[in-house]
């Protein structure tokens, strides 16, 4: 659902202003009118909104960024200006603005699904997200724009920040029970992310705690401390007589193996 305000302008009027440059319109006319760029912004818009109806979404998305770039106003241009009356009313431009920038977030989730495009930051998905924090920036208490920003975060893997998103859109809409459903999804994924996590952070520890174990055992031991140098020397000496002594064993051995074989007949 687009958002949308009624006509303040013939369609003829407002389409011969369309067809101008932005600079060539006047954002300042008498006091009880309302701008041309103001005008052209709104008549932009229900162009627009005939395309999402329509379900041409890229169409509607194109026209609702041309709406908005007509309301995209120096916000402190009443205070520099000597003529106040001539400038139209902030409130009816923010108003203006902020049904452009909820309609391009509707339209740009609704062009992703419609094109197939993989979700990214740069593709539609980012770009509904953007738009519809733009719109949380002048009004915060409108469900519509957290429930798109959420959706947005979603379908751009966002899992934690699209449940606090949709948690407050909920806040704000408790029976829209499309908000109550993706909140659910989100809600549900979360606590996968979390699981996911948890069994990473296990692996992660048995792992480490192997890597741990592994060095140890390679760790070198010790040396023996001595008490004296003569303590030292005398234990290098008890080393030498008793690998001697193995070394003369053996020997001893291999010669008596050798006999043996020799006295052996023959088969």
């Amino acid at each position: 659902m687009c958002d949308t305000a009624p006509d303040v302008v013939a369609p003829a009027a407002a389409a011969a202003l369309a067809a101008r440059e932005k600079w060539e319109l006047k954002p300042t006319v008498p006091w009880f009118l309302q701008g041309e760029q103001l005008l052209v912004a709104q008549h932009r818009r229900e162009l627009g909104n005939v395309e999402m109806r329509a379900q041409r979404p890229v169409e509607a998305f194109e026209l609702y960024k041309k709406a908005l770039f007509m309301v995209e106003f120096e916000e402190d241009f009443q205070e520099d200006s000597e003529e106040e009356r001539e400038l139209p009313d902030l409130q009816e431009v923010h108003a203006e603005r902020l049904r452009c920038l909820s309609n391009l977030a509707a339209a740009s989730l609704a062009a992703l699904e419609e094109t197939g495009q993989e979700p990214s930051v740069e593709g539609y998905a980012g770009k509904a997200k953007r738009y519809a924090h733009r719109g949380l920036q002048l009004r915060k208490d409108e469900p519509k724009l957290w429930f798109r920003k959420g959706k947005a975060e979603l379908l751009l893997g966002e899992i934690a920040s699209a449940a606090s998103t949709l948690t407050e859109a909920a806040r704000l809409a408790p029976q829209d029970p499309n908000i109550r459903k993706l909140l659910q999804e989100a809600r549900v994924a979360c606590a996968a992310e979390r699981s996911a996590q948890r069994h990473v952070e296990h692996a992660m520890g048995a792992g480490a705690a192997e890597v741990a174990g592994a060095e140890r055992r390679n760790e070198p031991k010790p040396k023996k401390q001595f008490a004296s140098e003569e303590e030292r020397k005398a234990e290098i000496e008890y080393n030498k007589r008793q690998l001697l002594y193995h070394f003369e064993k053996a020997k001893v051995e291999r010669k008596s193996e050798s006999e043996e074989d020799e006295e052996s007949p023959e088969r």
